[in-house]
């Protein structure tokens, strides 16, 4: 992290630490205002999360306003997936020292979005981007995520455990959908990814609660194997072996098969959600709290840096932020807010309606999801 930033009278509270709240905290950070950012987790995203399906590495840059490195040299795809952790950082590194706050549950913004009140202080602005299960988004609207239809059971492993693996890309077996893509992190190590999409009753999911954070339940990177293990249910991988063995020459069996015993795998089931507001009062929601989707569009926490670059370009349309405020013109926030509105609203429902499409390849043409248990006759799970 920089150094801590001198204090600016104008002040934007922005409630969760996710790349969508870390992205508008650094573009209002450069605009001059003075950031806290509020975090329900108690530690930090370094080691967290799985990879990005697209990462804009000129738009990253031009967001933090600095070259991004990876591995020693100029960041690209050609270096494998990108590891949701490293982009965290780049994004943490970026923001005067102390902007970050952890261990704090916000779960209210007063009764004036007008004049925001965030952990018991009231604030010039609030950006919301507490995630998919956001717990203030009722302040905006009163819609809701709704369940997908299918479950990706998501996971990874060192590739140590897979030599000679390169069966990459995706795999289709009718409505089930595979993919298997490499990973590195900046640290050094590589590892290996795969993803089982599998149309699943929403009797047989659990829903997250409000609040939920997807990256302050998640076990860490290093957790231990054996706690993932524990977590797949015993139908998972005969499935696997049944509807794949085919493709591959085996690999995919092979990748899996390693994934369980030495990895990590857990069930991510998928909501779509997109918002018909943005603002209230001087209160915007970003990133996932916004737009919920597929992982197969690759673009949601795309979509989430394009909401802090047009958060940007919002302000930077008007005159400087400190030259206005010194002119008296205490309405730029609102004025920036409004401008901002259409455009964060037209990009969280093209996402919605790009996501439900993309989702239709996951489910079953005719008829609903059965259990995926059932897909196998009992007397083959072993």
């Amino acid at each position: 992290m920089a150094a801590v930033a001198s204090e600016s009278s104008h002040r934007v509270a922005v409630v969760g630490a996710s790349l969508g709240g870390l992205a508008a905290a650094n573009v209002l950070s450069q605009l001059g205002f003075t950031v806290h950012v509020f975090e329900r987790s108690h530690t930090t995203f370094e080691a967290k999360g799985h990879g990005l399906g697209y990462v804009d590495v000129g738009l990253w840059e031009e967001l933090r306003g600095v070259q991004m490195i990876r591995r020693g040299k100029q960041a690209s795809r050609a270096q494998g997936a990108f590891y949701y952790g490293d982009l965290w950082r780049f994004l943490y590194e970026g923001l005067p020292r102390g902007t970050v706050r952890l261990s704090h549950t916000i779960q209210s913004l007063g009764n004036n979005t007008a004049r925001p009140c965030v952990n018991g202080e009231v604030y010039d602005m609030a950006v919301i981007a507490d995630g998919g299960w956001s717990g203030l988004r009722h302040h905006f609207t009163k819609k809701a995520p709704s369940y997908s239809g299918y479950v990706v059971w998501r996971g990874n492993v060192d590739a140590i455990h897979v030599p000679g693996f390169e069966a990459f890309g995706v795999f289709k077996e009718g409505h089930l959908d595979t993919i298997a893509l490499p990973l590195t992190t900046d640290d050094g190590r590589t590892s290996i990814m795969i993803g089982f999409f599998l149309a699943t009753p929403e009797a047989e999911i659990v829903r997250p609660e409000t609040g939920t954070g997807r990256h302050t339940t998640e076990p860490g990177h290093n957790s231990d194997a054996a706690s993932h293990r524990r977590c797949v249910p015993e139908w998972l991988l005969p499935l696997y072996r049944k509807k794949f063995a085919g493709h591959a020459g085996g690999e995919l069996v092979r990748l899996m098969e390693a994934v369980i015993e030495h990895g990590k795998m857990a069930p991510h089931p998928q909501f779509e959600f997109g918002t018909d507001a943005v603002t209230a009062g001087r209160c915007v929601m970003v990133g996932d709290a916004a737009h919920m989707a597929s992982p197969r569009t690759a673009v949601g926490a795309h979509t989430a840096i394009l909401d802090a670059m047009a958060l940007k370009a919002a302000f930077s349309s008007l005159e400087p932020f400190s030259e206005s405020i010194a002119r008296g013109r205490e309405d730029v926030i609102d004025t920036a807010l409004a401008m901002y509105s259409a455009g964060g609203v037209q990009r969280a429902q093209e996402l919605h309606y790009r996501s439900l499409q993309v989702g239709q390849q996951f489910l079953p043409r005719q008829g609903e999801a059965v259990s995926p248990s059932l897909l196998l006759g009992r007397e083959e799970i072993r």
